[in-house]
């Protein structure tokens, strides 16, 4: 049975780089209890994959990963979704019973920190077609400025003026270097919000917002802190990672439906 996991990596977590997290998800997989499947060979590996990777510094309540579980599916196979399990010497109707999704919940946030909480649980289809990994098209933030280095009140016109440039043109790390692009076609929303009370502890007062809908994914990606990069020049501010707190709320495909909401409810 293969399942999508949601969940957080919030607070100092933000500081611990990808691969690292993958090998916390992993060692929190196992202290668990859950039965996942796991490659057959010598050097024998759980069969769980990641949707985009989270740039260090960034929080995350839309963190996803696919994994493949030993239990019985409670849906009927398809002819492929059988041919995978026989790949692992498994049989659908020999597995165990799931746990519910529920159970599994409790079950990986007992061993989980609190800063990586399990959020949901469904079941997807088994196939590369529905992988995590390959359909993440969009993503939302949102984006926090320190109030002492970008006032509130000013943070409605200075964001007007930096979306209405016909280009905004950056330097992008890719693989062969450094390339300069322009990332005004890969920002597919930008908005602000004031908020006057009730804003979450973990923002530190912070009251301007700015809620922003990205590209990503393989083709066309945009980080946040990119953007936040970007707008800072444009405000004549030198950048400062630690004066921005980015948090990346969901993770989208090309019809903009939320990861978390594909599939069955377990």
């Amino acid at each position: 049975m293969k399942v999508r996991i949601r969940f957080a990596k919030t607070g100092d977590l933000r500081f611990i780089g990808h691969l690292d997290f993958m090998r916390y998800v992993q060692k929190t997989v196992m202290r668990s209890g859950i039965a996942p499947i796991f490659t057959a060979g010598f050097n024998p590996h759980m069969l769980l994959s990641f949707a985009n990777p989270l740039s260090l510094g960034c929080e995350s309540t839309g963190e996803y990963a696919d994994l493949e579980l030993a239990y019985r599916d409670p849906e009927p196979l398809t002819e492929n979704e059988v041919l995978r399990l026989a790949e692992f010497g498994l049989k659908n109707e020999e597995l165990p019973e799931s746990p519910s999704g529920q159970e599994l919940l409790e079950m990986l946030n007992r061993t989980g920190a609190k800063e990586a909480q399990t959020l949901g649980i469904r079941r997807i289809p088994a196939g590369k077609s529905g992988k995590a990994m390959s359909i993440v098209r969009y993503a939302s933030y949102e984006i926090a400025p320190d109030p002492s280095v970008y006032p509130p009140e000013l943070l409605p016109e200075q964001l007007s003026g930096f979306l209405a440039q016909p280009e905004i043109r950056v330097m992008k790390k890719t693989k062969s270097g450094e390339k300069e692009t322009d990332i005004r076609p890969l920002i597919i929303d930008c908005s602000l919000r004031i908020r006057e009370d009730g804003f979450p502890e973990e923002y530190e007062g912070r009251r301007g917002v700015l809620q922003a809908f990205l590209s990503a994914g393989s083709a066309d990606n945009l980080r946040a802190d990119t953007l936040a990069e970007a707008f800072a020049g444009y405000c004549g501010i030198p950048y400062d990672p630690f004066r921005v707190r980015i948090l990346r709320a969901d993770l989208f495909d090309g019809e903009k439906r939320s990861l978390g909401k594909m599939g069955s409810a377990l």
